[in-house]
């Protein structure tokens, strides 16, 4: 019988410890879930959008004709005079030439800030309303600023329309869901109008919808694709917002906070594609990289790489897998929007300079956010702990605390019975000690008290003195 009890207990105690090792293991390993949440925000904020056209179409063929009119295809000469004429004679001519070929052509003759100039800027093409009654349920009634800009982004001309509070450009701009019934167009946050002089000759566009935080950056935009009409139209444009939110190390997903680097870097990818532009900039200060967003092109003097990546194949390729490694973190939170085009009109009665018409409709669709989770966390790992060493030992909090208090009890008896021993042990001297106090005290008391006693009785003494030779006189 006593060797089944310690070999029952051998067992236990490694299974305990089995069950004790993997479940630390598993919580330490940090592993996250996650959690899906659909809601219908009550307030909206509004995203901003950038539209990309290809270099072809963003030229402004009369700079070009005036600026630079020996840059022309073999066989194209300028026929007409006029200024309207000569421009789409030229455009004709690059056009038969094709757009690949066109960018190549752009790469030999011109600078990043050569370009620029003659290309047509977002001011040019586009109306925005940013008057109040254009924006529906807005949170404060505060005036609405919006605002565009042009960049560069190899082989595309990219323009960006941001609208802000007007009291305070930081913010961005709130709208209540539950008012956006009562604009003109039901749903709709704002209107962008495009003049259909520049829009029906675009091949294509590129609508991003992102936030407002950055631009549309890196190789995982969503986008949609637009095809213009000849005759001016009504775009209804819609979107879908997915936000995915990371936890920080220790956690597995590890992510990062790129919005709060020292660099001044919005977000992850635009640390990335600073490194790239960064990096090949100093392998050669005649290109940037391909396909990366050219904030302040008219600064750059450095040439388009569309043609010269292909001689630097194998540095580049070093350069990305250099820069990959500065964000290896993913981003702590990512905001996603899915655009996509609800359906579109044409107008009946047009005027060929009638503008076709953007309307950014509210999203019907719910946000989905993805959030990660502990998968395990330390109050559910300590409960782990306690019941599997309830199980095997019948481990009890109840039990084990009335065996502290218990403990405490016994300690605190012993306490005493040391000081006990410490006092007897000790008693001789600690009374010799105290005896020799109270006897300087009381000496030092006597000293300062014998005046006064001797002063009393002295005076005590005379006054009987003088009761006495009273009573003599009154006898006699």
């Amino acid at each position: 019988m006593f060797i089944f009890k310690k070999i029952f207990t051998i067992f236990c105690i490694i299974v305990c410890s089995y069950q004790l090792y993997f479940t630390t293991m598993d919580y330490l390993e940090y592993n996250v879930i996650t959690l899906l949440d659909i809601d219908f925000p009550d307030w909206l904020t509004v995203p901003d959008i950038t539209f990309c056209v290809q270099f072809m179409n963003a030229v402004n063929w009369t700079a070009w004709a005036i600026h630079h009119p020996n840059l022309l295809p073999d066989k194209c000469t300028i026929m007409d005079d006029e200024k309207e004429n000569r421009s789409e004679h030229i455009r004709a001519c690059f056009a038969e030439m094709g757009a690949d070929d066109f960018e190549g052509f752009v790469e030999q003759h011109f600078t990043v800030a050569k370009f620029y100039k003659i290309i047509i800027k977002a001011e040019s093409i586009t109306i925005i309303y940013n008057k109040t009654e254009y924006f529906n349920g807005l949170e404060q009634k505060h005036e609405i600023f919006c605002a565009t800009k042009t960049y560069l982004k190899d082989p595309h001309v990219c323009y960006h329309v941001a609208c802000r509070n007007a009291t305070n450009l930081s913010n961005f701009v709130r709208f209540n869901r539950s008012r956006a019934i009562h604009a003109p167009t039901p749903g709709t946050l704002y209107y962008l109008d495009i003049y259909n002089v520049f829009f029906k000759v675009w091949d294509q566009i590129f609508v991003y919808i992102h936030s407002p935080l950055d631009l549309p950056r890196g190789p995982f935009q969503t986008y949609t694709v637009i095809k213009p009409k000849e005759k001016p139209s009504l775009f209804f444009i819609s979107y879908i917002k997915i936000i995915d939110s990371l936890l920080e190390p220790p956690y597995a997903t590890n992510c990062r906070n790129y919005h709060d680097d020292v660099e001044g870097t919005r977000s992850l990818m635009h640390k990335y594609e600073q490194c790239l532009n960064n990096q090949t900039l100093r392998l050669d200060q005649s290109f940037v990289m391909y396909q990366t967003i050219i904030e302040n092109p008219q600064e750059i003097e450095a040439n388009f790489s569309n043609r010269l990546r292909y001689k630097y194949k194998d540095k580049l390729n070093e350069i990305r897998a250099e820069c990959e490694k500065l964000v290896g973190q993913p981003e702590c939170k990512s905001l996603y929007y899915i655009p996509y085009v609800i359906g579109h009109e044409r107008f009946l009665n047009f005027h060929y300079k009638l503008p076709s018409v953007f309307l950014i409709m509210a999203p019907t669709n719910p946000d989905i956010e993805l959030k990660k989770s502990p998968a395990l966390l330390l109050e559910t790992y300590v409960v782990s702990i306690g019941s599997i060493l309830g199980i095997w030992f019948g481990f009890s909090m109840v039990h084990h605390l009335g065996s502290l208090g218990s403990h405490l009890s016994k300690l605190k008896n012993i306490s005493k019975l040391v000081w006990y021993n410490i006092y007897h042990r000790y008693e001789g001297l600690l009374k010799k000690s105290v005896n020799s106090n109270c006897e300087q005290m009381n000496q030092k008391q006597k000293t300062v008290d014998l005046p006064t006693i001797i002063y009393y009785r002295t005076h005590r003494l005379r006054a009987r003195a003088d009761i006495g030779d009273n009573h003599k006189i009154s006898s006699n």
